[in-house]
């Protein structure tokens, strides 16, 4: 079971209340027991299937045909079985989303988990982005911004705020279940909460972030656990208003003066002329060590490299998205020179992922 540390922040008191009771609704409801042994026999089917369909395999057997027709046979009755068996088990899954939400539903509030469900649905997927945009940078100079605020700010950014409504609309009109789904859609469960009238707590409406005594050390036991590697408890931590000029311009002057001679020419007055130059920008730019790009990814690294030349005074991204820039996926693309400098946690920084809800 797991809340992210950003989510707590957007959740108010009476729907982190509601929420946390359909998560514990698992443990009353025996879920929790039941999955460990699922989890373990799909594992335990996925890899006779891949063991049973591996090229060696059938190679070594084709060489008798009736052993080879067995063991085809083999392979399609156990493809079959894994199909029911998933079809099964999610199915179960599914019903033990409606049991947990109709617990939390009675023991608290059901518009308020209606509620949270809604603002789960919205903003989770913003997380990856949010991390990858604007922590993880700040982690790679050095420094530990405020997570959960920044999060709250991300969200708030016109064209971040914008999509949100049409994302939920889109989530409330999509009412098809497709059978190996582990969750109902989110209009079919707000529309069982809907018929549950019954309120046994009263209406909470401070941001349920405030439960914590201590945020900041919350924040780095979180930033602790997603990046061993890195000594974050060394960084400093720094507000998003001093970020732009203190962590990702200097990172940008010195990703730009490292390769200042590929970008000799790159002028202002010639933008129109070196934009239809990209293509021979990525193949002059070294790779990053121990890795090897894909075409699409070169692109991108060039681009971010002349973006980064051309930028002015830089700011946080979701600052940007309030200026109207259309920049949301450049920056990251480099890792800046800072404390990180270890491959592993250059690749966990590239690979910020908070902590979700699970079995929301």
């Amino acid at each position: 079971m797991g809340l992210g540390l950003p989510l707590i922040r957007v959740l108010s008191g009476s729907q982190f209340r509601a929420v946390l009771a359909h998560e514990f609704g698992h443990y009353y409801g025996g879920d929790t027991r039941l999955w460990p042994l699922v989890h373990n026999a799909r594992s335990s089917i996925g890899r006779t299937l891949v063991n049973l369909s591996s090229d060696s395999l059938a190679q070594a057997l084709s060489h008798i045909r009736i052993v080879g027709f067995l063991h085809y046979i083999a392979v399609i009755l156990l493809v079959g079985y894994w199909k029911i068996f998933l079809r099964v088990t999610q199915a179960i899954s599914r019903n033990h989303e409606y049991r947990a939400d109709e617990l939390a539903a009675y023991t608290t509030d059901p518009q308020a988990l209606a509620e949270g469900l809604r603002i789960i649905h919205n903003v989770s997927p913003l997380l990856p982005m949010y991390f990858q945009m604007e922590v993880a940078p700040a982690l790679h100079a050095g420094f530990r911004p405020p997570i959960a605020d920044g999060f709250a700010q991300f969200l708030t950014a016109p064209s971040i705020a914008k999509g949100i409504p049409q994302y939920l609309e889109t989530q409330l009109r999509n009412s098809a279940s497709d059978v190996y789904d582990t969750h109902p859609p989110l209009r079919d469960r707000t529309a069982a909460l809907e018929r549950i009238s019954m309120s046994t707590q009263p209406v909470d409406s401070t941001p349920a972030i405030a439960l914590l005594d201590d945020v900041p050390k919350a924040e780095l036991e979180l930033l602790e656990f997603m990046v061993p590697d890195a000594p974050v408890r060394k960084f400093q931590h720094l507000p998003w208003e001093r970020i732009g000029a203190e962590a990702y311009l200097p990172a940008w002057r010195g990703m730009v003066n490292h390769h200042k001679s590929l970008l000799a020419g790159h002028t202002v007055d010639r933008l129109p002329a070196v934009a239809a130059t990209l293509k021979d920008l990525a193949s002059r730019l070294p790779d990053p060590p121990g890795s090897l790009p894909t075409p699409e990814r070169r692109l991108d690294r060039a681009a971010a490299l002349r973006w980064q030349a051309f930028r002015g005074r830089p700011q946080p991204q979701w600052l940007d998205h309030r200026h109207g820039s259309r920049r949301t996926s450049l920056r990251q693309r480099h890792a800046p020179s800072g404390a990180a400098r270890n491959p592993a946690t250059d690749a966990r920084l590239r690979n910020l992922s908070p902590g979700l809800a699970q079995s929301l």
